[in-house]
């Protein structure tokens, strides 16, 4: 994708994104349209371009999204266009205030510091319309052991300066979810899998992470990492720890993701994952 005003140019090449619009286009007309609407997930860049990427974190699937990445299965009028709406909403961010577009994490964490950030910018009116003060990712699980886990590794007692977002890649194993809410279901993901393992390949190969985050499961992951023919170092390390492995000079560590967890213990046994 092409540069813009306030969106994050993309790190990965034009054979992706032709990947990627194939992927939607095959599984709008093989869907077994037993849902019509489904959400598009392009990876979204808190790294610019140019710079080595540290962290490449997968969740599994969004679990809701924007608006703007709704398409129906059967439409294949607006694929091109569904595909653009995925990547830009992935990757526009606040254009004030040296944001990026992963600090909606940042200001939205909770009622407080979206008050914080929004006392500190001088572009109130652009805040309020730009920022969503209803989701709070304060509650997410995952996103509490991204940050905590990126900011201890960066430097130890940093979680404050909340700069963790610059040095991450985020996506998801599979980029197609139902709308407006949900997991892909077995068929569904049976349906986009072989172009999922493509992208998160190509992925891999492009943004040559130093460390992979897999905040999953195996159950999820284990399809990935039989086509990947990863360099397995360890396996079920921890009860939280389930696999350790490489894919040439990236390390990818696989953890289980629960309901509810403790991200502090979580980011403790990743971190012991990544300095061994």
């Amino acid at each position: 994708m092409k540069d813009s005003e306030n969106i994050r140019k993309s790190l990965l090449s034009e054979d992706y994104d032709r990947s990627f619009t194939k992927m939607i286009q095959e599984f709008s007309i093989d869907s077994d349209k037993r849902k019509t609407k489904y959400f598009s997930f392009y990876p979204s860049f808190g790294v610019k371009k140019d710079t080595p990427v540290e962290f490449l974190i997968y969740g599994q699937a969004v679990n809701g999204w924007g608006d703007e990445c709704e398409f129906k299965v059967g439409n294949e009028t607006t694929i091109d266009n569904i595909c653009k709406a995925a990547y830009k909403y992935s990757n526009e961010y606040f254009p004030y205030d040296n944001h990026g577009p992963l600090d909606w994490v940042n200001v939205q964490w909770c009622k407080s510091e979206y008050n914080k950030y929004l006392n500190l910018t001088e572009a109130r009116a652009a805040f309020e319309e730009y920022y969503c003060d209803r989701y709070r990712p304060s509650l997410s699980f995952f996103w509490n052991v991204v940050y905590k886990t990126v900011s201890d590794y960066k430097e130890p007692n940093s979680r404050e300066t909340r700069n963790w977002a610059d040095y991450v890649v985020y996506s998801n194993l599979y980029k197609i979810a139902p709308s407006p809410k949900g997991n892909p279901d077995e068929i569904e993901k049976n349906t986009q899998r072989e172009s999922a393992v493509e992208l998160v390949k190509m992925e891999l190969d492009q943004l040559k992470p130093k460390y992979c985050l897999v905040l999953t499961n195996l159950e999820w992951w284990n399809p990935f990492a039989k086509e990947l023919r990863l360099e397995i170092c360890s396996q079920k390390e921890t009860k939280r720890i389930q696999q350790v492995a490489y894919y040439g000079n990236t390390k990818i560590i696989v953890a289980k993701r629960p309901f509810l967890g403790d991200s502090e213990t979580y980011s403790r046994e990743i971190l012991n994952s990544i300095t061994k």
